[in-house]
């Protein structure tokens, strides 16, 4: 509604700056996952806060490949593992279940700038490392499949634990902090 503000957005987890992004000019076509981040800007003024919106279509869940473009084939020294287990998708026992199971749950999602969490200095590839120096920001979305209200937030992520950070899988730890956004979340 700010006239002569400039609408910009990204879908590669990055947050999209004056410079970076790509120009809205009308309606996006959403066919497939994505995570949008938007933000508006004008000159001399603060730049909108960014916003995190991420979509999910359930059958590219179930197919997504072992090697998505844009992101890295290893995580530091250990083979990725991006798909869900084929042995699962494919069984004759649950195939006919799986949508319906992964539409009955909530998910959370994580958007964030690759680089900081696979790049070399990312969190993933330097998992043993810990500590405020290895924590980068990130967007979190709780999505509802009934629509129920999540939330959307801004805030720092960690990986965390101890011997469970040598697990091919990592967990995560969200940091509130006033330099990413709200310093705590506040949702029921």
């Amino acid at each position: 509604d700010t006239p002569d503000a400039v609408i910009r957005y990204t879908t590669d987890g990055i947050t999209p700056t004056e410079t970076n992004g790509r120009i809205y000019d009308g309606p996006i076509a959403i066919d497939s996952t994505t995570c949008l981040r938007i933000a508006a800007f004008k000159p001399g003024w603060m730049p909108s806060p960014v916003q995190t919106h991420t979509y999910v279509f359930v059958n590219m869940v179930l197919n997504q490949s072992d090697s998505p473009p844009g992101f890295p084939a290893s995580w530091g020294t250990t083979d990725a593992d991006y798909e869900m287990d084929r042995d699962i998708v494919n069984s004759a026992t649950v195939r006919g279940q799986l949508k319906e199971a992964l539409e009955s749950l909530p998910s959370m999602s994580l958007v964030m700038n690759l680089e900081d969490l696979f790049g070399s200095e990312g969190i993933y590839t330097n998992w043993d490392s810990s500590g405020a120096d290895w924590e980068r920001p990130c967007s979190v979305e709780l999505i509802y499949p009934d629509g129920a209200e999540g939330f959307a937030v801004d805030c720092g992520i960690r990986i965390y634990g101890g011997v469970g950070r040598q697990e091919k899988k990592k967990s995560f730890r969200l940091m509130f902090k006033r330099e990413y956004g709200p310093t705590k979340l506040r949702y029921p």
